[in-house]
């Protein structure tokens, strides 16, 4: 097996909008740069990639740009490539949606750095090892649905809020880590997975998020683990399903203000979890179990029409119970709504898992809620199985039935039917599957 890492800078020049909010911000400044951080993996066979780019989100035309480029450049088959998107709230716009202003010179650079990731941990493939391994990071990601003492379920109730009932879903806090060393046991980087909102910085200036602060801190660390000559480690930080999933704890009155604030409480934690695990695997997986693959479908999803969208909206303003997350969402389809605009009855879906060893790689291509996550990974007991979200596409919220049926923000602002994301899940693991034979 080989395997390699690369990133690159993909920051885009100050005063374009930004994603993420119902109001307008235009950039007026840097945090931390944005990047796309790449790892490529290969046996004498096969060989895919894993591309994950600090924006909002990646419609699947640019995901498509993006596999042409990479084939281009390396000869990697763009079925074989995952293409996924941080979420973070402080990156540019990079889709139409909403109205907002969409940069067509910053979507042509973006698709060359970020085929430029790809191609450098392809460059930088070298003989390597893989271990897989878990870990959890409690305690700082929650479930943001909540039944209400008046029967209905909000979406971030409010910090202390009486009419909190219970909490209407999951939390999934495992950190899944996969390291890979070289054939003298140094460590080439790390691929690590954890499932949170990245909407913890907020404001006008470009940022990562907790992603760009877990990658710096496990960098940090590897970096001093190496000797001199070493190549620098490489990180890949992928995000697991989490459309109900944010850093609020609404039984906390000072989790926003207490130190270490949000951003750097997830992604520190998140940066010593996965050194914790990466130092404590034991022997790497047997060369000959290393066997690098990757599987897709295109599942065909329904939509609502835009008349039983907007009548739906309007119910929602007209119960005095609906929450203000979803009111708002409510306000927001009725003024954008064009009775005179097409629509899409159904639109075609990419699935797409990926094996690299005992490691399953499932793409979810919109906001998949945490019990997708999972349900994959225990659909599949006998590998170390992942969903990424957002990646190969932009759907939006993927909520469960259930969710379709209680309400709240995530329902209200998809058009897709209740049952998708149950559809995606079903390919999800038909793919692994197959991927795995015996394995699963």
């Amino acid at each position: 097996m080989k395997a390699g890492f690369g990133e690159s800078i993909i920051t885009p020049p100050l005063g374009l909008e930004l994603s993420g909010y119902f109001n307008e911000r235009i950039a007026d400044g840097v945090l931390d740069d944005l990047r796309s951080r790449a790892l490529v993996v290969s046996d004498d066979e096969s060989t895919v990639a894993i591309v994950i780019a600090d924006v909002l989100c990646i419609p699947y035309a640019d995901v498509l740009a993006v596999r042409e480029e990479v084939a281009k450049r390396t000869g990697i088959p763009g079925e074989h490539v995952l293409v996924a998107a941080t979420h973070t709230h402080t990156g540019p716009v990079t889709n139409l949606q909403y109205g907002r202003t969409l940069d067509k010179a910053y979507m042509q650079m973006w698709h060359r750095q970020t085929a430029s990731a790809v191609e450098t941990a392809y460059l930088n493939m070298q003989d390597a090892r893989l271990s897989v391994g878990r870990g959890a990071l409690p305690h700082v990601a929650f479930n943001r649905r909540f039944r209400m003492k008046n029967g209905k379920v909000h979406t971030n109730p409010g910090i202390m809020n009486p009419e909190i009932d219970t909490v209407a879903g999951p939390v999934d806090p495992t950190v899944t880590i996969a390291r890979f060393d070289d054939l003298h046991g140094q460590p080439i980087g790390v691929l690590t997975h954890f499932g949170c909102h990245p909407d913890t910085t907020g404001g006008n200036k470009y940022s990562a998020d907790w992603f760009g602060v877990a990658a710096k801190y496990i960098q940090l660390v590897l970096g001093e683990m190496l000797e001199a000559s070493a190549q620098p480690p490489g990180v890949v930080v992928l995000c697991g399903p989490a459309g109900n999933i944010n850093h609020i704890n609404v039984h906390d009155p000072q989790r926003k203000r207490r130190w270490p604030r949000p951003t750097l409480e997830i992604g520190v934690g998140l940066a010593m979890e996965t050194i914790r695990v990466f130092t404590n695997l034991g022997h790497p997986v047997d060369d000959a179990d290393v066997e690098v693959d990757a599987a897709r479908k295109m599942v065909s999803l329904e939509c609502m029409s835009p008349t039983e969208f907007i009548e739906l909206s309007r119910q929602a303003l007209a119960d005095p119970k609906t929450g203000s997350m979803e009111r708002r969402r409510a306000e927001s389809n009725l003024a954008a709504y064009d009775p005179q605009a097409p629509y899409d009855e159904s639109i075609a879906a990419e699935v797409q898992c990926l094996r690299i060893g005992p490691l399953l790689v499932a793409g979810a291509p919109g906001e998949c809620f945490c019990e997708f996550g999972i349900a994959f990974k225990e659909a599949l007991p006998n590998m170390t199985a992942i969903t990424v979200n957002l990646a190969n596409g932009a759907l939006g919220y993927i909520p469960t039935e259930s969710a379709y049926r209680e309400g709240g923000y995530e329902p209200r602002t998809t058009r897709l039917v209740l049952g998708s994301g149950e559809a995606i899940l079903d390919a999800q693991i038909e793919l692994a599957k197959a991927l795995c034979g015996d394995w699963s």
